[in-house]
């Protein structure tokens, strides 16, 4: 996460969703009620590997703070990448690459993108400024409309909702929020861990995922102060403990031996 800057976080709503069906209009309103969280960064992501950590890393803190599971494959949570190439540091024409559901393809979208976006300028063409879809099968984008640009959309505030300063409300104080979460965010975990010095990456990485293994050994470490106990614990998580939650997950749960 570090290194990467927000441009904002916002709540968005979608009242309803409109299907065409011949010469009738119809109106689903499902999704109404149901507001989405977007997070936006500033355009200093390079690479997809360095896009595919962050969305990883930012999946992690959703989960730490309780804000929500995030599970990509359920759809709590998904990753549009805007990518543009350019031989300047000036940036290139945008493309939306829209409803990426698993950091895999995330990675592997951008990647395409980056190759068919500079073999078009390398060939002279022009890259079109477009919103494009991730086809899982043939490992490809391809177009879905053309991407309109923020103005297009006509937002305006809503005038009967009155604007809510959070820093008015003692309760949610940047002081307040901070000593909340202090020693809680993932990385901070992350750190933690590795200093404890018996720790292998992959270990350390086993725990960080799982939020109830993390806990769990938190809970661990808040009784044993000597080290041998403290390996003996995480031993015992991440074989015997985290090896029976999968067992169960796939149906069924094996005798120990």
């Amino acid at each position: 996460m570090a290194g990467v800057e927000l441009t904002r976080i916002h709540l968005e709503e979608d009242t309803a969703r409109s299907q065409h069906v011949g010469d009738k209009s119809l109106v689903d309103y499902n999704r109404a009620g149901v507001p989405l969280m977007e997070l936006v960064t500033e355009p200093v992501i390079h690479d997809a590997a360095t896009a595919g950590k962050f969305a990883k890393e930012l999946q992690l803190l959703l989960r730490y703070l309780g804000a929500g599971e995030a599970n990509m494959e359920k759809g709590e949570m998904r990753v549009e990448a805007n990518i543009s190439v350019s031989k300047t540091d000036t940036l290139g024409t945008k493309v939306e690459v829209k409803n990426l559901n698993s950091f895999r393809s995330v990675e592997r979208a951008i990647t395409f993108e980056v190759t068919r976006q500079s073999k078009l300028l390398d060939e002279g063409g022009v890259v079109v400024q477009e919103t494009r879809g991730w086809d899982e099968a043939k490992q490809v984008t391809f177009s879905q409309r053309k991407k309109e640009s923020s103005h297009d959309y006509r937002y305006f505030p809503d005038p009967d909702l009155p604007k809510l300063v959070l820093k008015e409300i003692p309760e949610f104080s940047n002081e307040n929020l901070k000593k909340e979460i202090e020693g809680k965010l993932p990385w901070e975990k992350r750190d933690r861990l590795a200093k404890l010095g018996f720790l292998q990456a992959q270990d350390i990485e086993q725990l960080i995922d799982d939020v109830e293994l993390s806990q769990l050994f938190a809970q661990m470490e808040e009784k044993f102060t000597e080290i041998e106990p403290l390996k003996i614990a995480a031993n015992f998580i991440l074989n015997d403990i985290a090896g029976s939650a999968k067992r169960i997950l796939h149906g069924f749960l094996l005798p120990a031996i």
